[in-house]
């Protein structure tokens, strides 16, 4: 990686002054881009003399992290783990990122595998919730606990706010920040307006970022889960399989039915109307034949029987 001098570049852009901070490693993670902005700076400092920018909060507009496969698994080194936790350690699989752990409770043992949902949280933090445990064998401990002791964990470990019961809200551009601007003696930006917009897992590892709510591509979802592997949420391929099944019939006609209505509404002028009785000579007709074979199966009614008044009157 290239060192701070080399990684860090003020220029002016658009009339403003512009800082761009590219190719950072700082273990965890590696900063791939950091844009902090001036607007109301269209003048840079002259050579030689104090750079009084550090001292001026500016804006940051955008910035990207990348965490890959190794630094995945480090993050957890040296966790403390709560009570029913013996082991716990991320990974990536199948396009997505997992929990791996172990749990032990009332004498008994088992293992167990956690997908991790990543989303937006408040303001520019990543939030991170617990879904679809599996445990191999009988759990020792309900499966919302399990849940719940992994966020406690990671909450913990990676010095958050009190986790909720089903996510906690991680912030993690603050410890880069401070090491990318306040070491280097930069006043912290602002950031008031920056929005996490996407969080992928692709093969280079989890990719974050991070532009302001009012830069924010209109078609771009809300920072939910993706993934360059093809991975969908089930429910969400579920709804899109069933509206792509559906027929769309709606506002739509057959032809047929519309050439009738439009002889009915010509109410017997022309040659319209001729039609019309035709169609409904042979509507009639088919009907007829339709019910021909049920009048063959009805029993034949038995001649009344004469009685002897009949015939007296008669003679």
């Amino acid at each position: 990686m290239a060192d701070a001098d080399a990684a860090m570049a003020l220029a002016l852009t658009d009339g403003r002054a512009r800082l761009t901070i590219e190719n950072r490693d700082l273990g965890p993670a590696v900063v791939e881009h950091v844009s902090v902005e001036w607007p109301g700076v269209s003048k840079l400092p002259e050579a030689g003399r104090p750079n009084g920018l550090r001292r001026r909060r500016g804006h940051l507009r955008a910035a990207n992290l990348l965490v890959d496969g190794k630094r995945l698994d480090a993050l957890l080194a040296g966790i403390a783990l709560p009570e029913g936790l013996t082991r716990m350690r991320l990974a990536f699989e199948k396009g997505r990122i997992v929990v791996v752990g172990g749990v032990s409770a009332a004498g008994r043992d088992a293992d167990f595998k956690a997908r991790i949902r990543l989303s937006a949280g408040i303001g520019r933090r990543l939030r991170i919730n617990i879904e679809d445990i599996r445990v191999q064998g009988v759990p020792p401990i309900a499966l919302s606990a399990i849940g719940a002791a992994v966020l406690a964990a990671l909450g913990q470990h990676l010095q958050t706010e009190k986790p909720s019961e089903d996510g906690v809200d991680l912030d993690v551009l603050r410890p880069a920040l401070d090491e990318l601007m306040v070491a280097e003696g930069w006043r912290l930006p602002d950031s008031a307006h920056l929005r996490l917009t996407s969080a992928v897992v692709s093969l280079r590892g989890l990719e974050l970022a991070w532009t302001e709510d009012n830069a924010v591509p209109t078609a771009q979802p809300d920072a939910a889960e993706r993934t360059s592997q093809g991975y969908e949420p089930p429910v969400a391929a579920a709804l899109r399989r069933g509206s792509a099944a559906r027929p769309r019939t709606r506002g739509r006609r057959p032809q047929a039915g519309r050439r009738l209505r439009a002889r009915q509404r010509r109410g017997g002028r022309g040659r319209g109307a001729a039609d019309l009785h035709r169609e409904r000579g042979a509507r009639s007709a088919c009907r007829d034949r339709l019910a021909a074979p049920r009048r063959a199966l009805r029993p034949a009614r038995r001649p009344a029987r004469r009685g002897a008044g009949a015939d007296l009157v008669r003679g």
